[in-house]
């Protein structure tokens, strides 16, 4: 059996037709095709059947499992298959792998060498137990991805075109705010009732009432983690009575700490009483600071 092979415009891709016995495959095809032009190896090769001119019908790909003669149509002497290159292939478990590792990678990366560190600011941040899980839990997903995708998935396709290693990897490298969710995660929730008292390598400093009216900002914290659970005028809620302020830092910092966690207990005026959690970050340069907050209204 003689197969011609022609592009997409009808062009001869090879000088001569490849010459094959009678009960070859669509996979043998490929592999002469791939001896004559050594660029073109299986995975990159597209062969469908021509289509007639005008004709709207979508052209049949050719199966590799099935036999030449399936598609002869009665003429089993020779066969015109036409071409189209696929572009630079790669396996399915390559471009997995490549989009899972980079989360893999860059959550740790972030994790332990934040990049406020090397931009000038010294002191230690707070780290809070849920970024530790959130990490550890983090890497642990996509470390079972990729053990999944070697060892228990199975693809339709053998390869992928290799533009979707960029693609993807962009996407999966940076997708759901990758790189913010490792410098920052999520507000904690409020405290256990041992918290204080427990032993833990961060401190919960518990401010005490004299403190509290030395520091008027702390009602500002207060203001703030309200504002941001309503968005309201607080102007006719003023002023907050403030019940506890609980401190989480580094040992000795205290108050005094740029990088810190307030839990806030306090009672608007007329209002039920609320809980508040700001976290503040600094970058050590004067007047940069960073405040997040979250709040519940007691019922």
């Amino acid at each position: 059996m003689k197969v011609t092979v022609v592009s997409r415009s009808g062009r001869e891709v090879l000088k001569a037709p490849l010459d094959l016995p009678d009960s070859a495959t669509v996979a043998d095809l490929q592999e002469a095709f791939h001896k004559r032009a050594k660029k073109f190896y299986p995975s990159r090769q597209r062969l469908t059947l021509p289509v007639a001119p005008g004709s709207r019908d979508k052209p049949v790909v050719l199966n590799s499992k099935k036999s030449l003669k399936e598609y002869c149509d009665g003429n089993t002497d020779s066969l015109t298959v036409v071409f189209k290159d696929l572009g630079a292939q790669v396996s399915y478990r390559t471009l997995f792998f490549f989009e899972y590792l980079g989360p893999l990678l860059i959550y740790p990366v972030f994790y332990y060498f934040p990049v406020y560190k090397y931009l000038g600011y010294g002191e230690d941040r707070v780290i809070h137990p849920v970024q530790t899980y959130a990490m550890y839990y983090w890497c642990f997903h996509y470390f079972k991805r990729i053990m999944e995708t070697f060892f228990v998935h199975r693809f339709s396709h053998a390869t992928s075109p290799i533009g979707n290693v960029f693609r993807n990897c962009a996407y999966y490298w940076t997708f759901d705010d990758d790189v913010e969710a490792c410098y920052r995660v999520d507000l904690p929730n409020w405290l256990q009732d041992d918290a204080v008292s427990g032993e833990d390598k961060l401190q919960f400093y518990e401010v005490k009432d004299m403190e509290l009216k030395d520091n008027q900002w702390l009602h500002l914290y207060a203001e703030f983690a309200l504002f941001s659970h309503s968005g309201d005028d607080l102007s006719a809620y003023m002023p907050f009575e403030m019940k506890k302020v609980v401190v989480q830092t580094k040992e000795d910092m205290k108050l005094k700490s740029g990088n810190a966690v307030f839990y806030l207990s306090f009672k608007p005026r007329g209002g039920p009483e609320c809980r508040g959690i700001v976290r503040r970050t600094t970058d050590g340069k004067p007047g940069h600071m960073c405040l997040e907050a979250r709040c519940w209204i007691d019922k």
